[in-house]
């Protein structure tokens, strides 16, 4: 469990990270993928939440998932705009 837990503080802790990464860069394409290892990050830590919820850990987390997948739409149509895409 605390495996886990140290887990789930590395990918949060990697979204906002990313993302400030990436808006730092120049080009599009470097912008993108930061954005997009954000998303990867937010996707891993959705993962943990339902591996939480699976085993017992956290039973009551789906504020938190809702939440979470609102920020990978997000990040999803940031890696969009950035890219050019409609």
């Amino acid at each position: 469990m605390f495996l886990l837990m140290d887990q789930m503080q590395s990918a949060a802790l990697s979204v906002p990270g990313n993302i400030a990464e990436g808006f730092g860069r120049r080009h599009p394409k470097d912008k993108a993928r930061f954005y997009a290892f954000a998303k990867g990050s937010a996707d891993e830590l959705t993962d943990y939440l339902i591996l939480c919820r699976d085993k017992g850990y956290w039973k009551d987390n789906e504020k938190i998932q809702s939440k979470l997948e609102e920020v990978c739409r997000m990040l999803t149509r940031l890696i969009d705009l950035t890219l050019g895409a409609s």
